[in-house]
């Protein structure tokens, strides 16, 4: 969950994530027998080495025009997901009820 204390606007220096990365993590998840001793640093290292393009999104020089091309621009498909870099933006939460919608994007 995210929470705005200033307005982020694009290119702004914000976070990025990765849309629909709770789904590959799912999947992921499902194909593993025990999740009991599995630390979170081996399920990071599962998650990068699952496709060539999160392997290159991590080494990848995020100032770059080409990572806008390559990593925002489209949606790359891994095992039926379609996983893009989103930035996240928003306009400053002035109190709890206003952030509702603003810190959660899907």
């Amino acid at each position: 969950m995210f929470l705005f204390v200033d307005d982020v606007e694009p290119r702004g220096g914000t976070t990025l994530v990765i849309r629909s990365s709770h789904k590959r993590v799912a999947k992921m998840i499902d194909n593993t027998v025990d999740l009991v001793d599995v630390k979170q640093s081996v399920m990071n290292q599962r998650f990068v080495a699952s496709g060539p393009w999160l392997a290159t999104l991590k080494k990848s020089n995020r100032l770059e025009e080409s990572f806008n091309q390559y990593y925002m621009a489209v949606d790359t498909e891994i095992d039926g997901v379609g996983l893009r870099v989103v930035e996240l933006t928003g306009t400053r939460c002035t109190g709890l009820k206003k952030c509702g919608s603003l810190v959660y994007r899907n």
